[in-house]
């Protein structure tokens, strides 16, 4: 009688082992889980940003001539296209 008592107590120790093991696999996936989701769409979201920007650039020519104009300043075509060309040149970098 002592030899079936003493298997059931085991078999139960390893059966909840098992449990805890368990758990701790499904807690481990779900943060690698999420941590994957997190970095994959990270970098989507920058390519879709950077890709956004490059077609729609957030200052054109007519924006840069009124602000110039808001500033006190007489905007020539000459002192436009370098501003354009030296926001070009940075947004290359």
């Amino acid at each position: 009688m002592y030899n079936i008592l003493w298997s059931s107590t085991l078999s139960n120790r390893q059966h909840e082992g098992g449990k805890e093991i368990m758990l701790w696999l499904y807690i481990l996936i779900g943060v690698l889980a999420l941590i994957a989701g997190l970095a994959i769409g990270f970098f989507i979201a920058r390519r879709y940003m950077m890709t956004y920007l490059k077609n729609n650039p957030p200052i054109n020519e007519q924006m840069l001539k009124m602000m110039m104009m808001q500033m006190g300043m007489k905007p020539s075509q000459k002192k436009i296209n370098q501003m354009m060309a030296a926001m070009n040149k940075q947004q290359g970098k």
